[in-house]
């Protein structure tokens, strides 16, 4: 089996300090290639992207998601391949804590203020009260 390439050791499950019987799967940037879904099995990386499940969105989205990634066929990336790793989310959605922080924001501040405009001309009129609701 040929080694997987990693600045820490040629065996992921020692460098990353892995549990060897844990299902991993992550994605990494192959060059030449592009994102490539890829699994731990015994400390060597395997490339899982396939037609089936072209990204970790599908693989997770699976009925079986497990056996899957157990029984797809796979190849051994390379030692030689200099891939990088990837974020392991691809197309699932996200939420963006800053987007509940920055909402949550302008409620205190209306709050604060009574639900007076605060514009920068110094109007106080609660005639735009509705303006940030």
């Amino acid at each position: 089996m040929p080694c997987i390439f990693t600045r820490l050791g040629n065996d992921l499950t020692d460098s990353f300090n892995l549990d060897p019987i844990g299902l991993w799967l992550g994605r990494i940037e192959a060059p030449g290639i592009g994102p490539c879904v890829v699994t731990l099995r015994e400390g060597t990386l395997f490339d899982i992207t396939s037609t089936r499940a072209p990204t970790v969105r599908d693989i997770v989205e699976m009925d079986d998601a497990v056996a899957y990634v157990q029984s797809v066929p796979s190849k051994p990336v390379e030692a030689t391949s200099g891939f990088n790793w990837l974020a392991p989310c691809d197309l699932q959605a996200a939420k963006a804590s800053g987007v509940t922080f920055s909402g949550a924001m302008v409620e205190r501040v209306i709050k604060k203020t009574g639900g007076l405009c605060p514009r920068p001309s110094g109007c106080h009129s609660r005639s735009h009260r509705g303006a940030y609701r």
